[in-house]
């Protein structure tokens, strides 16, 4: 009745986007039924597209979920972490005819912008949802949007750590796991490590001169391959 929905819903799920800097990048829904947390409906999807827009990924994800929602008959509020724009994005991706689908969306609070509160968006209302902050119903929404978030950091994390214990850098002579990890840990990515200067690699905890040169000749020598 909070929501104006035409009917009672029995399921609600959240989805949240989760990257570091562009990589990585997974999408993670977690979902309430009657209430309770239903760990076992957790879903988590990594991202095709090649962009690093929040909305745009936020896109493809729901999408993918809508198709796999198309036989579902019960009701499902579907909760976005965004705001407005999110919210208006993802709205031509649910179809009119599947009328047991309710969008909204999870804004974070914004205090230096005057919004010192999480506020709940509906489709086509500017203003948010008059829904107190301490209300059983507030807490249960943000309780559900922080699951969303875990689930997709521990995703995340093991995505990224299979691509980092995969890393082409074992390849280069020298290179073990210990050094590939500070590698990484101090450029941040793999391309990072790529595209670094002999002076830059130096500055790095277990990499000598020789080390650093026998790396950027190797990635020199990959990029003149051909």
């Amino acid at each position: 009745s909070v929501l104006n929905l035409p009917e009672p819903v029995e399921v609600v799920e959240c989805i949240d986007i989760s990257s570091f800097q562009g990589s990585d990048a997974v999408g993670a829904i977690s979902v309430a039924r009657d209430g309770a947390l239903a760990k076992a409906e957790y879903r988590s999807f990594h991202i095709r597209g090649r962009s690093e827009s929040d909305i745009e990924m936020m896109e493809e994800v729901v999408k993918r979920r809508v198709k796999q929602l198309t036989d579902t008959t019960e009701p499902r509020l579907i909760l976005v972490d965004g705001g407005r724009a999110h919210l208006a994005r993802i709205l031509p991706l649910i179809p009119d005819t599947e009328t047991n689908l309710f969008p909204a969306a999870i804004a974070k609070a914004r205090p230096a912008q005057g919004l010192p509160q999480d506020r709940i968006y509906l489709p086509h209302n500017r203003e948010a949802v008059p829904i107190p902050p301490d209300s059983r119903l507030m807490l249960f929404f943000q309780s559900l949007r922080d699951e969303a978030h875990r689930f997709g950091i521990a995703f995340h994390r093991k995505k990224r750590q299979k691509r980092v214990m995969n890393s082409p850098l074992l390849e280069i002579p020298g290179i073990g796991k210990h050094r590939r990890l500070e590698l990484v840990r101090y450029f941040g990515s793999f391309k990072g490590v790529q595209e670094a200067t002999i002076g830059q690699l130096t500055q790095v905890k277990g990499i000598s001169t020789a080390m650093a040169h026998t790396i950027h000749e190797y990635f020199n020598n990959q990029e003149e391959s051909p």
